[in-house]
């Protein structure tokens, strides 16, 4: 199932700006009746899988799902159990190593903003998620280009989604540095559920979201609620 850039971008800003109750959102809009004929065992399982599939196993194994922001787990807990644990392992190690090498050894040159940035979205939209940073790290152009526009202040996959998204906001209204999902959703709204700078209550924003329903979608909504 393919999935428009824009489709994905909505539902991801869904999920990162309403931790609690995306997935009754979610529900309430047109595009669940695609979602909802996803595999998994629950609402977010399916969230997930149409986002960004089913990674299978390299050795045939059954992964269980685990949330909505850490996807499927291993195939076994114990690295000695499960050779896609073992590898991962490995793999992380080894960007961690290519990561730290990014501030030991400065690129000799840098691409422009626009060109890295290509660069960048291309990776992104040709390759899976966990191997975004390695690849990108391979580019020495492009991580001159990161350097160049970012601050040492942060940890590498915080640098890349600033350099792609250069308005971000990365402290909370408190003052707080906001804590970094990944790069598929960026930073959180708030540096913690209890920040005095919340925001809207739960009560606002399904007030807000509500009026911006058609009719048809708050029907969707009532029957899920009711079901």
């Amino acid at each position: 199932m393919t999935i428009s850039p824009e489709v994905k971008q909505q539902l991801e800003d869904i999920i990162r700006d309403n931790n609690t109750i995306f997935s009754r959102i979610i529900k309430a809009m047109p595009i669940w009746a695609e979602i909802s004929m996803m595999e998994g065992e629950t609402t977010s399982e399916k969230i997930y899988r149409f986002l960004y599939g089913y990674p299978e196993c390299p050795h045939g194994k059954i992964r269980h799902f685990d949330n909505i922001k850490r996807g499927f787990k291993f195939c076994a807990r114990s690295k000695n159990e499960c050779h896609c644990n073992r590898e991962s392992t490995s793999k992380k190690t080894s960007e961690v190593k290519r990561e730290n090498n990014w501030f030991k050894n400065k690129p000799s040159f840098s691409l422009s903003v626009d060109v890295a940035r290509t660069v960048i979205s291309d990776i992104m939209k040709d390759h899976g998620s966990q191997s975004w940073v390695q690849m990108i790290s391979a580019n020495e152009g492009v991580v001159g280009a990161i350097l160049a526009h970012t601050s040492d202040e942060f940890e590498t996959k915080e640098r890349i989604w600033q350099f792609m998204n250069p308005n971000t906001q990365v402290y909370c209204k408190c003052g707080n540095n906001l804590p970094f999902n990944n790069l598929m959703i960026g930073y959180r709204k708030y540096c913690s559920s209890t920040c005095e700078y919340k925001g809207e209550n739960h009560s606002n924003i399904m007030k807000k979201h509500w009026s911006n329903l058609t009719q048809e979608e708050q029907n969707a909504w009532i029957r899920g609620i009711k079901s």
